[in-house]
């Protein structure tokens, strides 16, 4: 006998279908299910994922009338262009762009803003981005709003504090790099008496690239080093909360301790930035978007930033409206206030976490001073102790010895320094020999400071390096547009001066 296969399935699939059905039947949730739910809250796992904007869209920041009585001018700021991609050591050069085109990689792989690929592991689906709402016992204002309560926070914790429920965003505590980029306009401006604008002064043109990720360390590499095991690496957090304490009004008084919104934001990042503004030779302002050279710029590398901006739930971002005066209406803008820290030791003691010590201590800290203040530091060389000091940073004791590319200086062509003939007064030289309440001793100097002119240093003052080794050397370096360029630094002689007890000596 034949089985028949199709009444079989058919039979199979009724069966899963009604099973199905009593499975996912809709239910009333009612307060008693949902107390018993222990959820972490909800993630958000990202990956091979790439925002841009149109290279001419852009968020303004619009200036306003200078103040009164001052040399101010109007500025405005433009943000172009904004683009999140991807980075990898292995990336085709087919995938580098700019704003207007193709782009061929410059230094520290920081040469091109764009990527045309995605970020493949930005959060993973094991370190991802979680939603979530908790109730958190920390420092803060009691209930009859007269006192702060709660001993220093341990271990995410305040003994005898607040409890409060907050909704809070946890970004990945490890990401792979990417590219994070902007083209931006700023723009000086004369107005007239409205703030309305009445002759352009000059706008000028910029590029921005960060190539790095939201997440840096606890402590600061510089004291606490960079193994995981024992500096924890940590991502951003945002947090909003009922903030319950002093804040400036929109019209400019104090308020009392009251309710309002409020918001926590821990910003942590890591890599490398470089800002230019030089952009290749055939470019002009006037073009709608501009492209700029692949080299040229400031470089910020190996960074390590992390800026805690309120803490819970005595420090918070408060927003406002901008009123001209107490009680009156708003004018349309709008203020951000990172409020004050409370006079008061349970905030205070929670905040420096150095009760019982003189001043801020480079060492010994715990780790919950490491969470309310911040840092920034960028480059691998540290200032090392010195013999006999205990209050210092444990750097690396060296400094890095690459300076500058170019020729240098070479003595068997000698060069010379010109200082002008001046006549002595506090106009000429404002400096220690006739600022401040130096009047008797300037006036003791009658005539003319006469011309000297002064040979430069007589060794040579070489460089082995390449504009490549500047600017990957760590730390702060600054790339000029073309490897012809020179650079003369000259002393200033408003400060020329040597003093020896009594005698000041003028050259």
């Amino acid at each position: 006998m034949r089985r028949n296969n199709s009444l079989s399935h058919m039979m199979l699939g009724a069966a899963l279908t009604f099973g199905a059905s009593q499975v996912l039947a809709l239910q009333e949730m009612s307060d008693d299910s949902m107390s018993e739910v222990q959820g972490a809250g909800l993630a958000f796992g990202l990956d091979d994922i790439r925002f841009q904007m149109a290279p001419s869209s852009y968020i303004e920041q619009i200036g306003g009338s200078p103040g009164v009585d001052t040399s101010f001018n109007r500025g405005d700021l433009r943000w172009f262009g904004l683009s999140i991609s991807g980075w990898s050591a292995g990336e085709a050069a087919g995938s580098r762009q700019t704003w207007a085109g193709s782009c061929a990689d410059g230094f520290s792989n920081m040469g091109c803003p764009i990527s045309s690929q995605g970020i493949d592991n930005y959060a993973n689906h094991d370190n991802p981005f979680v939603l979530r709402v908790f109730e958190r016992q920390m420092v803060g204002l009691n209930a009859a709003g007269d006192d702060w309560v709660g001993s220093p926070v341990v271990n995410g914790v305040s003994t005898g504090g607040v409890n409060r429920t907050v909704l809070e965003l946890l970004g990945p505590s490890n990401s792979q790099d990417f590219r994070w980029a902007f083209w931006g306009e700023i723009q000086a401006s004369e107005t007239d008496a409205n703030g309305n604008i009445t002759n352009v002064l000059g706008t000028l043109r910029n590029q921005n690239l960060i190539l790095g990720k939201p997440a840096t360390y606890l402590k600061p590499p510089s004291i606490a080093g960079t193994n995981p095991a024992t500096n924890n690496i940590e991502g951003p957090i945002l947090q909003l909360f009922q903030y319950r304490g002093e804040r400036v009004d929109g019209g400019g008084e104090l308020l009392s301790p009251d309710e309002t919104f409020g918001l926590l934001y821990h910003s942590r990042l890591s890599g490398d930035y470089r800002f230019s503004v030089n952009q290749i030779s055939d470019a002009i302002d006037a073009d709608p978007v501009p492209q700029f050279t692949n080299e040229e710029g400031l470089y910020f590398t190996n960074v390590n930033a992390y800026v805690p901006l309120g803490q819970l739930y005595y420090q918070s971002i408060v927003l406002d409206s901008v009123r001209p005066a107490p009680n009156v209406a708003g004018d349309g803008n709008f203020i951000i206030e990172l409020t004050r820290i409370p006079n008061d030791p349970n905030a205070y003691n929670d905040f420096y976490s150095v009760a019982g010590q003189q001043g801020y201590q480079r060492t010994n800290r715990n780790d919950r001073y490491y969470e309310t203040h911040g840092y920034a530091e960028w480059g691998d060389y540290f200032p090392a102790c010195q013999a006999g000091q205990s209050n210092c940073l444990p750097g690396s004791g060296t400094a890095s010895p690459i300076r500058f590319s170019g020729p240098g200086y070479d003595s068997s062509n000698p060069q010379t320094l010109t200082l002008e003939a001046r006549t002595i007064n506090a106009l000429n030289f404002p400096g220690p020999i006739c600022g401040g309440s130096r009047d008797e001793e300037c006036n003791s100097y009658t005539g003319i400071a006469s011309e000297v002119t002064v040979e430069l240093s007589s060794g040579d003052i070489t460089s082995p390096y390449s504009r490549q080794q500047v600017a990957e050397a760590q730390g702060i370096s600054f790339v000029g547009r073309n490897d012809a360029s020179t650079w003369l630094v000259q002393n200033n002689q408003n400060d020329g001066f040597i003093e020896r007890e009594s005698s000041i000596i003028l050259w």
